[in-house]
């Protein structure tokens, strides 16, 4: 995913919806110009595409969502305390005849356990994620247009944030890029994203599908063949 940001102005605006009683105020990243971030715009028609609620929008007393490539992972608490955890695999359909992508999306949800959803917000809270600024605001935080871009968006009860993260794994010259690259690795472990994927590519409906600049396609050994001789 590309990144190719600008802004160094963070837009404050105030929720009109009422939130556990209260107002809750949604700081989101902008352009120099005042533009809210494309990214932003894109990432609320994806959550919808693929069967998420916005978090700014949450009932719950907190509401944590961290997107990786193909995947979310996200805990929350509800007004009562009780935790709650799920990971959505997610991909796009891809047309070859066409060269693009259709609007159809396959995804699928799996609830976390009770000690992974602890574990994941002990983790959160270790590393005081919370308080990690945008990239934007991170003096020393290279951007580029290779790489990706992993985002974070958080909401209790007075605030929502939407932040994010350039390929952090590869930017060390901050302490901040290792603090996020460590939390994204730790989640995905504890969330076991690695066998949910694997697990879920199977299951694929697609031909040939995308989560980005990356296309997978899936052909019978008869296809191939027919491919390669056609080149």
């Amino acid at each position: 995913m590309m990144k190719n940001k600008t802004y160094i102005l963070t837009l404050l605006i105030i929720c009109t919806n009422i939130v556990l009683g209260q107002k809750r105020e949604i700081h989101i990243p902008t352009y120099e110009d005042g533009r809210i971030i494309s990214t932003y715009r894109s990432n609320i028609e994806l959550s919808e595409n693929i069967g998420l609620s916005p978090v700014q929008e949450s009932n719950k007393t907190f509401h944590f969502r961290l997107w990786t490539i193909g995947q979310v992972i996200e805990v929350w608490e509800e007004p009562n305390s009780n935790l709650s955890g799920m990971i959505t695999s997610w991909t796009q359909e891809y047309d070859p005849e066409k060269e693009e992508m259709t609007g159809m999306y396959f995804y699928i949800s799996l609830n976390l356990d009770n000690f992974q959803i602890s574990s994941i917000l002990s983790l959160y809270d270790s590393l005081n994620i919370k308080e990690i600024p945008d990239d934007s605001f991170i003096r020393g935080w290279p951007m580029g247009f290779d790489g990706q871009t992993y985002i974070f968006e958080t909401a209790d009860q007075t605030d929502y944030f939407f932040r994010t993260y350039w390929s952090p794994s590869v930017t060390d010259t901050t302490q901040e890029a290792a603090i996020i690259s460590n939390f994204i690795e730790e989640a995905s472990r504890l969330a076991n994203a690695t066998k949910t994927w694997e697990e879920f590519i199977r299951l694929v409906p697609y031909k040939c599908y995308s989560n980005g600049s990356v296309i997978a396609c899936v052909y019978t050994e008869e296809e191939y063949k027919k491919m390669q001789k056609e080149e």
